[in-house]
C-alpha cells in the first residue's frame, strides 16, 4: 500500500474515532507536530510511529496496512442496536459494556458457524470482559449510560448474517441481559480466560 494511502487511512481512522490531532497525539506520545506532518504527507511513517498509532487506536498493523475498509463491524452494531431497540423499547438498556459483550458472541458464533470471520477481530480481553476496541472508542463518550441511537446502517448484511445475529441476541435472551450479567458470563469464556493469562489487553485469538 502506498504511503499516501497509510496517511489517509490514519486520517479516516483517528476522524472515524472522533479524536483531534492532538489527542491522537497525546495517545501516541509524540508531539503533535508529528501527527500533522504524518496526514498532510510531509513525514514518513517509520515502523516505530506505525506501531505507536495502532497501540494507541486499536487497529491491527494489517488493517493499516492493506485497503480493506473496517464498516461491517459497524453496520453490525447498528443492527444489534435497532435490534434490542424495537425489541426492548422504553426498556431498552444496551450501554457500551453490554454493546460490546453482544457483539462478541456475535462474532464468536459467526466464527463456530462458519469457520470463518464475521470482521476484522480486535477484540481485545479487558478487565470487563471481551471489548472490541474500534467500537469501544466510538461509543466511549458515554461511559455507562445508555447509547442514544440515531440514523443507522447495515445495508451491507445479507440475511444469513441478519438471521445468525438475531438467534445469538435472543438465544438465552441475551439481548435483555443486563451488561453486568453479560460481563460474568464472558469471564467465564475460555478464549477470553485464555488471552487475559497473557497479559492486560491482549487480544483474544478465536481458534
Amino acid at each position: 500500500m502506498s504511503y499516501n494511502n497509510i496517511a489517509k487511512k490514519i486520517r479516516e481512522i483517528r476522524e472515524g474515532l472522533n479524536l483531534s490531532q492532538r489527542e491522537l497525539a497525546k495517545r501516541m506520545e509524540v508531539p503533535q507536530s508529528t501527527v500533522v506532518r504524518i496526514e498532510s504527507g510531509e513525514m514518513n511513517v517509520s515502523a516505530a510511529t506505525l506501531d505507536k498509532f495502532c497501540k494507541a487506536t486499536g487497529y491491527a498493523l494489517e488493517f493499516i496496512s492493506t485497503g480493506d475498509q473496517e464498516s461491517l463491524v459497524y453496520e453490525v452494531c447498528d443492527y444489534i442496536l435497532d435490534f434490542c431497540k424495537r425489541q426492548m423499547g422504553q426498556d431498552f438498556d444496551v450501554t457500551n459494556m453490554k454493546l460490546n459483550k453482544l457483539l462478541f458472541l456475535v462474532y464468536k458464533e459467526y466464527r463456530n458457524k462458519f469457520s470463518t470471520l464475521f470482521f476484522e477481530n480486535n477484540f481485545r480481553a479487558w478487565e470487563h470482559g471481551p471489548v472490541y476496541l474500534g467500537v469501544y472508542h466510538k461509543y466511549r463518550d458515554y461511559k455507562n449510560e445508555v447509547i442514544k441511537t440515531g440514523d443507522s446502517y447495515y445495508g451491507s448484511l445479507n440475511q444469513e448474517q441478519i438471521n445468525l445475529i438475531q438467534n445469538v441476541l435472543q438465544s438465552d435472551d441475551n439481548y435483555i441481559k443486563s451488561a453486568y450479567q453479560l460481563r460474568r458470563e464472558t469471564h467465564e469464556d475460555k478464549l477470553w480466560i485464555e488471552a487475559r493469562k497473557k497479559g492486560e489487553n491482549e487480544l483474544i485469538a478465536f481458534l
